[in-house]
């Protein structure tokens, strides 16, 4: 049990530590100004909810994936968990937001804000699969 709490609590901060700076990076500095001409990110964000959204999903999705594949030593599931959680989180984080319509170009805002996801990711599942390595 504590050897599968301290993969859980791995699992949490590398989701933290991959997808809080990067989104930073992606939404506050690289892309800033086409996220708040998107009307997606305001000029002065709430940082620490934005955290506290990160380290919940990080939480949960640590806590879910060995139970979702018991085979959890194999890279091929972490990615595949991973996609599963991309595919979740899109349409909840992309598709919603691009439902609101105010959006000047939908195209662009779902081609970058997918990317973004895509990357988040890919980075997560490679370490997840690091994390649970036999």
């Amino acid at each position: 049990m504590e050897f599968m709490m301290t993969k859980i609590v791995y699992g949490a901060l590398a989701y933290l530590l991959i997808t809080f700076p990067w989104a930073v990076l992606w939404h506050l500095v690289l892309l800033k100004d086409f996220y708040i001409e998107m009307g997606y990110v305001s000029k002065e964000p709430i940082i620490a909810l934005g955290f506290a959204s990160i380290l919940i999903q990080g939480l949960l999705l640590s806590y879910i994936y060995p139970r979702a594949f018991t085979q959890t030593g194999l890279m091929a599931n972490a990615l595949k968990f991973s996609g599963l959680a991309f595919i979740y989180l899109w349409t909840s984080h992309v598709l919603s937001f691009a439902a609101k319509g105010h959006l000047t170009s939908l195209p662009l805002f779902i081609g970058i804000e997918s990317l973004y996801l895509a990357l988040q990711f890919l980075f997560f599942g490679l370490a997840l699969g690091r994390i649970y390595k036999n």
